[in-house]
């Protein structure tokens, strides 16, 4: 059984075959017993001879919802337009304080 999985990142550390050259990173499509499959190259491949890249995992790029319903406090209490809350969920909240917070001098209060 191999430790990579369909979708790794996988380096070649062995020399190059059929195909597969030492160094370059490839994609695992598929795995049986201790070979695997990459993407886009035909046969199989010995998993000793490859290492997985290491993936960050992704970034939650939403804000939670505590800050969320705090954004929608201080925007009522600003002058500003209705639909601004939307222009500012996709962005960083230091975005939302220096164009809308600061300028009207308004702070967020966690859990008043």
């Amino acid at each position: 059984m191999t430790k990579f999985k369909p979708g790794d990142l996988v380096r070649r550390t062995g020399s190059d075959r059929l195909g597969v050259k030492k160094g370059r990173v490839y994609t695992v499509s598929a795995v049986v017993g201790a070979d695997m499959a990459l993407e886009g190259i035909m046969g199989w491949y010995a998993a000793p001879f490859f290492e997985l890249i290491p993936q960050e995992p992704a970034k939650d790029p939403h804000l939670p919802l505590t800050t969320v319903l705090e954004m929608d406090r201080v925007l009522a209490q600003a002058s500003v337009k209705v639909d601004t809350l939307n222009e500012y969920l996709d962005k960083p909240l230091s975005d939302f304080i220096r164009d809308v917070m600061e300028p009207n001098y308004l702070s967020l209060k966690f859990g008043a």
